[in-house]
């Protein structure tokens, strides 16, 4: 079952039952989940900032609420809340402009995250070699984002318990769709998006020329060109983000989308495949879900991607 907790400044808590309804969105591709619940009546909320959602001992959403709305009509009362995840406060809070040498893994969680609430992070203290510039205007969440790119290779990710995870997106779950030994499924929606799809990108060399090409081998023989131009006289590029935009075309041009009639809540990045006999797949990952709760049942949705 699920539970919902409320919490102020000072620690005391508030828990609010028997929701009407429910959604929950999570996407790789979006630094904060958000969430939208409505309850029966008129709650006072008032002061209570915080939200923490969990399903037994698993905590599925933790964060900030950013709004609540009484809602009133002949038929119908009832408050809705939405919230964002703990990333909400990185991407909401602006940057003391600062400049670092060498900076460092914890430099960057006790002076751009802890001060905003995120109370640990997983990873490695690395050190990022040479200079980095927070500009003014840049956001708590650019800071974190730049330093991981740079020195991990990786997007950051905001776990569900509120814990920066530095290194990315992780999960060890390994998940499979089958109507016979597996997840069950409503539907599926296999999607092809050829737009997607890179068929080279040329790279600038020292001779100040696109000379060299590197071709993307599962566009074939297409006749529709797709190309893209990529400057490696910048020292800040390098022709590995040539092959790394050909394999990001290829993991976005093929989509899976999977509707289950059940609540699924920690399998985002988790390895997925299906087993059924009109419809199989390996090596792919959930990219997105969201999970919806109303008085006909629960349901999420599933995006899965290509693992490149």
């Amino acid at each position: 079952m699920l539970r919902f907790l409320f919490s102020d400044h000072g620690g005391e808590a508030l828990e609010l039952k028997n929701p009407l309804s429910m959604t929950l969105s999570m996407d790789e591709d979006i630094p904060a989940d958000s969430v939208s619940v409505c309850f029966c009546g008129g709650m006072n909320i008032d002061g209570y900032g915080f939200l923490e959602i969990s399903d037994g001992e698993e905590i599925i959403f933790s964060g900030i609420v950013d709004e609540v709305s009484r809602v009133i009509s002949y038929d119908k009362d009832y408050t809705r809340v939405n919230a964002r995840s703990m990333a909400a406060v990185l991407l909401d809070n602006e940057s003391k402009p600062v400049f670092y040498n060498n900076l460092s893994t914890d430099v960057v969680f006790l002076n751009h995250l802890k001060p905003y609430g995120i109370k640990e992070y997983k990873g490695r203290n690395e050190y990022l070699p040479g200079s980095f510039n927070v500009s003014k205007g840049s956001t708590n969440w650019q800071v974190l984002q730049s330093f991981c790119v740079n020195r991990f290779g990786c997007r950051p990710r905001i776990r569900p318990d509120g814990t920066a995870d530095f290194e990315g997106l992780k999960n060890d779950r390994d998940v499979v769709f089958s109507n016979k030994n597996g997840i069950k499924y409503i539907s599926v929606k296999e999607n092809k998006r050829l737009y997607k799809r890179l068929s080279s990108v040329f790279v600038k060399c020292d001779d100040g020329e696109y000379s060299s090409c590197i071709a993307n081998p599962e566009a074939g023989d297409s006749e529709t060109k797709r190309e893209r131009y990529l400057d490696a006289t910048n020292p800040f590029v390098t022709t590995e983000q040539a092959e790394k935009m050909i394999r990001n075309s290829n993991r976005d041009c093929y989509v899976v989308t999977i509707t289950c009639p059940v609540r699924l809540t920690g399998i985002l990045g988790a390895k997925a495949s299906a087993d059924d006999l009109d419809f199989s797949f390996d090596n792919m990952y959930v990219s997105s879900l969201r999970y919806s709760l109303s008085y006909s049942g629960e349901s999420t949705v599933v995006t899965l991607r290509r693992k490149i």
